[in-house]
């Protein structure tokens, strides 16, 4: 299964790609990879989510639906579209299953323009622990909102960010992004399929990168 955030590392180096598919035949181990920074910043991240959950249910008087993340891929999948098919305000861990692809959003909203579920539909929303908004965050958004779109049957108008230090969420135009987020997935898919050569550029992604080792050898 592949996700956005396969997507997101094929779009900053397109040689991670390639060393997944060698790990695939066993021709290659990926190293353990242990930074505390990395550790702490995903307890913060997720603190900053949970914290988002809570406003949207308290501040907000969403109703919010929780799927159960240690069912099955397929339970969790069927649980968000039955909470789609219902109206729920809000869905925390929106679990997504179409073929090859599956992720989680960390929120879906409800907004009041129809679809295949009645007058109403679902919109992506990602918490965002940083100060701006990322290229991966925004991938990922269209990630999601091309498989919501399949679901519902209409292609959501936006997608949002939360971003960290108690900012408003930031919304971004799904149409001004989802050709550009089509044209990476469809390289990402040729690359899978043509396995092209590739070499370890050096970029920023390396830090964060438990391939990096690897690469500097």
């Amino acid at each position: 299964m592949f996700s956005a955030t396969d997507i997101a590392n094929f779009l900053a180096c397109h040689h991670i790609a390639t060393l997944n598919r060698a790990e695939e035949r066993k021709e290659v181990t990926k190293p353990f990879f242990n930074d505390p920074t990395i550790d702490l910043l995903r307890k913060l991240g997720l603190g900053h989510e949970r914290q988002y959950l809570r406003q949207m249910a308290e501040n907000d008087r969403l109703t919010v639906v929780q799927i159960d993340t240690n069912s099955s891929w397929e339970a969790a999948a069927a649980e968000t579209v039955q909470a789609m098919r219902r109206g729920a305000d809000a869905i925390y861990q929106a679990t997504f299953l179409d073929g090859v692809w599956g992720g989680r959003s960390d929120f879906l909203v409800r907004v009041s323009k129809p679809s295949a579920f009645g007058s109403w539909s679902d919109e992506a929303v990602e918490a965002k622990l940083a100060r701006s908004t990322k290229t991966g965050a925004v991938v990922q958004l269209c990630f999601y909102s091309d498989l919501l779109s399949r679901l519902q049957g209409i292609e959501p108008e936006g997608m949002h960010v939360v971003l960290g230090g108690g900012a408003a969420p930031e919304r971004f135009p799904v149409q001004h992004y989802v050709a550009y987020f089509r044209k990476v997935q469809s390289d990402f898919e040729k690359a899978r399929s043509t396995e092209p050569k590739t070499y370890p550029e050096p970029g920023e992604h390396c830090h964060v990168c438990s391939w990096s080792p690897v690469c500097d050898a």
